[in-house]
């Protein structure tokens, strides 16, 4: 058993966002906790105060150009006629290197000056264009984000953590959960899927922290706010989310409240909004992971719930939370990102690796904040992170071997657990988000200004015939892994079929909102999961891919909804 007093780790990872863009103007002034390498220990002593700095260049804006610095406030969510801000891992090098700068597939990384975000949000996506550049360069107020300035101030906010590789959601994500991405340097689709990744899903040689914590017979669960959760595409997690490991989000207050908690470790994913669209097109709007298009207020009042449920917890006293961003999801941030050892594991699969990078420098910097009764409050860590420094600490706690070279190498946060007992100050109750003025009725995110008179029957996302955006695709392979292990494999045929086919925005929602409704109710209570035979017993119906014509995906859908459960596709859908 583990000596060290944390027994219970969770993460909450969310999207898309810089540390310059959520905290640069929190003006946050604390204790210096930044590890000092001589004693293992907090430096101390000193104060540092949370600051952004920093200015971009645009040349299209008149003569000479203009140049932009940070300002307040951003809006609470992106809406037209700005767009979401490009983020893979082309746009990425552009941010962090300048507009015209080559990425040279096999060699070094460029130079990185961070002189080409507003640069790269001109530039847009395909021939979507934002409005006004400059608004890449935008930071929140304390007042627009009460809720994770607050979190900042009681416990340790970390202004060194870094993305662990200059690109999008997917291979980060990894990183957290294997210390690597598997060579995976973009977001996946297309041929990453029909290969051997559509059998089980994305593979690492040295396993993830799921299976470290399984070789040790260490309990973990993953609570996730919708159907198709990022962590569902690793390798053996449809498995585990039939024996009863992965369980609706709205049961996690009730699980953590319960004084027989027993998982040393828990990842929470949020309900990535309208990935299933309903009314909008899959925008990400209406769920609560903080994407750029969404209310970011809605993933204010997960961090809260998440943070209250765990503080009024009879486990909290032996709880570490960490509330971090997956990448920044191409906002401003003015601090270089270090250059970190490679993973070192080999590359997965060699569809993987579309642009050869070396994955020997971290992306750009994202909050994160630790929070344990067992640690003083009010710091300010300036000690370099990235995402497997979570795994480095969770290896610490719990006696487990690193996966790569990356976190072998990384910095844990183990130094920060310098209380013998818990706090008891931490509030139970941090307060409300801020009104954003929107909300959301039946899958639409509106304004209090607008009402959703006026709305056809149709949905208007089954008319979008433009490109299938990268982040989407990559979530149409969750979908089609799901499918496939929903049939047992025997419709896998049907499924891939379908799924190359996608070639619009509309196909790729009608797939994804197919495979929800087709594997609804495979997801096991966390009630139900409790028996330690349960899985023993379970075995879900075996469900059947109702098929479609390929046409169906190629071209605006005219369905107003999907099939439900086994069921044909309504008389409604042409070919």
């Amino acid at each position: 058993a583990s000596k060290h007093p944390v027994k219970h780790v969770f993460v909450l990872m969310l999207e898309n966002r810089s540390f310059d863009h959520m905290l640069g103007f929190s003006g946050i002034k604390g204790t210096d906790v930044t590890l000092n390498p001589k004693t293992n220990a907090p430096m101390g002593g000193a104060t540092a105060t949370i600051s952004q700095a920093g200015t971009n260049w645009y040349p299209d804006s008149g003569p000479g150009g203009v140049e932009y610095s940070m300002k307040l406030e951003a809006p609470y969510k992106i809406s037209a006629p700005d767009i979401d801000p490009p983020h893979e891992f082309e746009n990425a090098v552009i941010n962090l290197c300048g507009a015209g700068v080559p990425f040279e597939e096999g060699q070094p990384y460029p130079t990185v000056n961070m002189s080409g975000f507003v640069q790269g949000y001109g530039a847009g996506n395909g021939d979507k264009k934002p409005d006004e550049p400059g608004n890449i360069m935008l930071g929140y107020s304390r007042k627009q984000l009460p809720i994770l300035n607050r979190l900042a101030e009681e416990f340790v906010v970390c202004d060194q953590w870094f993305s662990s590789l200059p690109g999008p959601t997917f291979p980060n994500r990894f990183f957290m959960h294997a210390a690597s991405s598997g060579g995976l340097d973009h977001s996946p689709g297309g041929a990453d899927l029909v290969g051997n990744t559509l059998f089980d899903g994305y593979y690492f040689h040295n396993g993830t922290i799921f299976d470290r914590l399984d070789q040790k017979c260490m309990e973990w669960r993953i609570f996730a706010g919708d159907a198709l959760p990022v962590s569902l595409s690793l390798s053996g997690m449809l498995l585990n989310e039939l024996q009863g490991r992965i369980h609706d989000y709205s049961e996690f207050a009730d699980a953590v409240g319960e004084k027989d908690y027993s998982a040393a470790y828990t990842f929470i994913e949020p309900h990535y909004g309208n990935v299933l669209p309903v009314i909008s097109p899959a925008d990400f709007t209406c769920g609560n992971s903080q994407h750029p298009v969404d209310d970011v207020t809605r993933g204010e009042r997960l961090i809260k719930d998440v943070y209250e449920a765990i503080r009024k917890s009879p486990i909290w006293e032996k709880s570490l939370l960490l509330v971090t961003y997956d990448e920044h999801g191409g906002f401003y941030d003015h601090v270089v990102p270090p250059r970190l050892p490679a993973p070192g594991d080999g590359i997965a699969d060699e569809d993987w690796l579309e642009h050869g990078f070396g994955f020997d420098i971290a992306g750009v910097r994202v909050p994160a904040i630790i929070i344990s009764p067992l640690i003083k409050k009010n710091g300010v860590d300036h000690t370099i992170y990235d995402h497997t420094s979570l795994l480095r600490t969770v290896e610490g706690i719990f006696d487990l071997k690193p996966m790569t070279r990356r976190d072998d190498a990384a910095n844990s946060f183990l130094h920060l657990f310098e209380l013998n007992a818990a706090r008891q100050d931490p509030p139970t109750d941090i307060g409300q988000p801020a009104d954003s003025g929107y909300s959301c009725e039946s899958g639409e995110m509106l304004h209090t200004s607008t009402t959703s008179s006026g709305l056809g029957s149709k949905p208007e996302w089954t008319n979008d015939d433009s490109p299938i955006p990268p982040t989407i695709r990559s979530f149409c392979e969750v979908a089609a892994l799901k499918a496939i292990a929903s049939t047992r494999g025997r419709d896998r045929a049907k499924i891939v079929r379908e799924f190359v086919a996608m070639g619009t925005a509309a196909g790729a929602g009608y797939f994804m909102a197919k495979t929800a409704n087709l594997t609804r109710s495979v997801r096991m209570s966390y009630q139900s999961s409790r028996s330690k035979f349960s899985h023993l017993f379970r075995s879900p119906l075996q469900k059947s891919w109702p098929a479609d014509k390929l046409s169906l995906y190629r071209r605006p859908s005219p369905v107003a909804q999907v099939p439900r459960d086994g069921q044909s596709p309504p008389d409604n859908i042409q070919s």
